[in-house]
């Protein structure tokens, strides 16, 4: 898979947005009745920044599935165990590669998905791409791999304002994610894997006209069904109640992966 310039050969207790700050503002605001009060976890990423529980040398690739996305499936402000990606391969007893990054593009999951396709000595029983925003986009940078996401400050402000509205207009980023996720299920289809998509989020207008198939497994908001300590990870942002996609939301694409593969 690509090296990026994340963490790489590190473990921490925080990472990303969940950083000690946000829990210790949280664990204040929230009481001891929140899950993650007193509760600790660990982030273990490998040699190439990737968050996987073994090096890729150490996977038994001839029993083995792999998972593609941004922070989503990377599990941010979840403990390993609770991610959707270990609990497929925990159930199914196999080895599994996580090649999400955070902030990752789907240009990037195209770009990952070929060259993991293009190096691996056997394929994976399957492989699951929870599909990142269609806002965001990757770029090179002094031989480093960056995202620009439009909605924040962007290292990207040496960009023409010309180019920066062309490929952040919405009918262009709406084109360009149809030719990654064609390409990525031409891929899957020429190399006989089952290629199984959802998607967390999405706030491109019109995307849904475009990709009615896709299936949406939300972060929140079920209803009646609603409670932050299974609804929201550990870094809920102070102010905005934003945060990446709890244990509820990890059981459901589970819960969907498995219906995919009976």
């Amino acid at each position: 898979m690509t090296p990026h310039d994340g963490l790489r050969s590190c473990s921490s207790n925080f990472a990303h947005t969940d950083s000690e700050d946000t829990y210790l503002k949280n664990k204040k605001k929230y009481g001891p009745k929140w899950y993650y009060a007193d509760k600790t976890l660990h982030y273990h990423f490998n040699y190439l920044g990737y968050r996987m529980n073994k090096e890729l040398h150490e996977i038994n690739y001839d029993s083995h599935i792999a998972f593609f996305g941004c922070s989503n499936t990377v599990g941010i402000g979840l403990e390993l165990e609770e991610t959707f990606s270990y609990r497929i391969a925990n159930q199914l007893g196999i080895d599994y590669i996580n090649g999400a990054i955070g902030g990752a593009s789907p240009d990037f999951v195209f770009y990952n998905i070929t060259h993991y396709l293009n190096n691996v000595e056997t394929y994976p029983k399957f492989i699951v791409v929870n599909w990142p925003q269609t806002s965001r986009t990757l770029f090179w940078e002094h031989d480093q791999m960056h995202f620009f996401l439009p909605a924040l400050e962007s290292t990207a402000r040496h960009w023409r304002e010309s180019f920066k509205e062309y490929i952040t207009e919405n009918s262009n980023q709406l084109r360009k994610f149809s030719y990654y996720r064609d390409n990525v299920k031409l891929l899957c289809k020429l190399a006989d894997i089952k290629l199984i998509e959802v998607t967390s989020w999405q706030d491109t207008d019109g995307f849904w006209e475009r990709n009615p198939d896709l299936p949406i497994l939300n972060l929140c908001n079920y209803g009646d069904k609603y409670d932050i300590n299974i609804d929201k990870a550990r870094d809920i942002q102070p102010g905005s109640e934003i945060a990446h996609p709890g244990i509820y939301h990890q059981q459901v694409i589970v819960d969907y992966v498995f219906s995919q593969i009976k």
